[in-house]
């Protein structure tokens, strides 16, 4: 069994994570010791859906906006103090299954990378700091694609 305080002590970045997967994940975090911040866009009511959940706050931001992301960064890292641990879970979504490699998922996937670059660059100085720093990039949705 794994040992519930191992990430004791360290705080933990969750982009996108006010249900699914990111929510799991943050719950999973705190669960095993961490302080979290989730972030989430503002209509997706992530403030309201952590505030009675002891580890997590829930913060609003513009977190599919490339040019928000260093304000959004630098937002959650006041509100934990530092930063060890960030999960990019951004499940960009087309309006239909993808037949094939094309235009549409070529700009789906350059969104996802100017992303994901945005968040490596803004949280780097501060994981440089941390003994236990990681950057954990979770992919796409599977529905995407006609499979």
């Amino acid at each position: 069994m794994a040992d519930p305080t191992r990430l004791y002590g360290l705080n933990a970045l969750v982009l996108n994570a006010a249900g699914g997967i990111g929510e799991a994940i943050a719950r999973t975090l705190v669960k095993h010791g961490a302080d979290v911040v989730d972030v989430d866009t503002p209509n997706s009511a992530v403030e309201e859906h952590y505030s009675s959940v002891q580890g997590i706050t829930g913060m609003a931001a513009r977190v599919l906006d490339v040019d928000a992301v260093p304000e959004t960064i630098e937002r959650a890292i006041q509100l934990l103090g530092s930063l060890d641990i960030v999960v990019t879970d951004f499940p960009l979504q087309t309006d239909a299954p993808l037949q094939q490699v094309d235009a549409k998922l070529e700009s789906l996937l350059q969104a996802r990378a100017l992303l994901i670059t945005a968040v490596s660059r803004a949280v780097l100085p501060q994981l440089r700091n941390s003994p236990q720093g990681r950057i954990i990039n979770l992919g796409l949705l599977r529905s995407c694609f006609d499979i």
